[in-house]
């Protein structure tokens, strides 16, 4: 649901606008759970400021997809993880969807659900995280009605870029790419430009 606030003449919601992928060793010693863990109370730690985690959906080795649902309006935050991984010692994956924290033109914040998803799994011996945006909302251009998004972009552009600083620096990744064909030419490493 798209706040009042927030006109969407100018940008659009669609699954993966845009993907920025990282990707950070595993230690020697850890789990691929206690890795995935880690990991994810360092995404938890980057979020404030950009959003709030509303669902997350563990993935074990044992039982699958959906193994260990935190849902909405369960609070997700680092004790939360360390239940899981006590709980659940076979992790193999988590899907954390976001409820995106933006500032409409008349400056008020406002809340997008499910605005975007963080993905942490194990690939051979690294970890790699996947954030994507189901919005368009941080782009200058975008496919909305009006194409023109200048000035919601410059009011949350900034958000993106500082929160995508805090997410390699809180788990320790390294960027590896950005996928996003229809904005190829504002994505970058730091977010929209």
């Amino acid at each position: 649901m798209t706040p009042a606030a927030l006109d969407t003449g100018t940008w659009r919601w669609e699954r993966s606008c845009a993907t920025w992928t990282f990707e950070l060793p595993r230690a020697a010693e850890e789990s691929a759970a206690q890795a995935i863990a880690r990991c994810a109370r360092g995404v938890l730690a980057a979020l404030p400021g950009f959003a709030t985690p509303a669902v997350a959906d563990w993935t074990t080795a044992s039982a699958g997809d959906e193994a260990a649902v935190q849902p909405r309006g369960t609070p997700i935050d680092a004790a939360a993880v360390d239940r899981t991984l006590r709980d659940f010692p076979d992790l193999i994956a988590l899907a954390l969807e976001l409820d995106l924290q933006v500032l409409a033109p008349d400056a008020s914040e406002v809340a997008l659900e499910d605005g975007g998803v963080v993905h942490i799994e194990l690939e051979d011996t690294q970890l790699v995280l996947w954030f994507s945006l189901q919005v368009d909302l941080y782009a200058r251009r975008t496919f909305g009605p009006r194409r023109d998004n200048e000035a919601l972009a410059q009011l949350n552009a900034p958000r993106l870029a500082a929160f995508l600083g805090r997410l390699a620096q809180a788990t320790g990744a390294r960027f590896h790419s950005v996928a996003a064909p229809s904005y190829a030419d504002q994505a970058t490493p730091r977010g929209f430009e």
